[in-house]
C-alpha cells in the first residue's frame, strides 16, 4: 500500500506594493493574485491566510483599516481567479489588526513602498 503524498510545506507570498493609502488593485497586484491562485490549484492548497500590512504615514486607526481593506481586495480578487480555474475549496482567512512589522524602513520612499502589502501564507492542510 503506497502512503498518500506529503503536502507541500507552507508558502509565504506577497502582493505589493499598493499605493500610499490605497487598497486598490493595481493591474501589477492583479497579475500577482492571479499567479497565486494558480500557484494554490497546482501546490493543491487548501488554506491562505491573508495579512495586510502598510507604512507609518497614516494613523493607527487609519491604517488598520487599510490593512484590513488591502487584504479584502486580495481576497476577493483570489477568490474569483480561483474559481475561474474550477478549485472552490480553498479556505481564505483574513488576519485583522494594524501590523508595525515592516520589512524595510519607513525612513525612505522606497521603503515605505515595500512595506505597502499584503503577505499571503498558502498552506496545504
Amino acid at each position: 500500500m503506497s502512503k498518500p503524498p506529503k503536502p507541500p510545506a507552507n508558502q509565504n507570498v506577497t502582493v505589493a506594493p499598493f499605493a500610499e493609502g490605497s487598497f486598490t488593485l493595481t493591474t501589477k497586484l492583479k497579475s500577482e493574485v492571479q499567479a497565486m491562485a494558480v500557484s494554490i490549484k497546482k501546490n493543491h492548497f487548501t488554506t491562505v491566510d491573508l495579512t495586510g500590512y502598510t507604512d507609518n504615514v497614516f494613523t493607527a486607526a487609519f491604517n488598520t483599516t487599510l490593512n484590513l481593506n488591502r487584504a479584502k481586495a486580495v481576497a476577493a480578487k483570489l477568490t474569483a481567479d480561483l474559481a475561474t480555474l474550477g478549485d472552490l475549496g480553498v479556505v481564505i482567512t483574513i488576519v485583522p489588526g494594524y501590523s508595525v512589522v515592516v520589512v524595510s524602513t519607513n525612513a525612505t520612499a522606497s521603503g515605505r513602498a515595500k512595506n505597502r502589502r499584503v503577505v499571503a501564507v498558502l498552506k496545504a492542510t
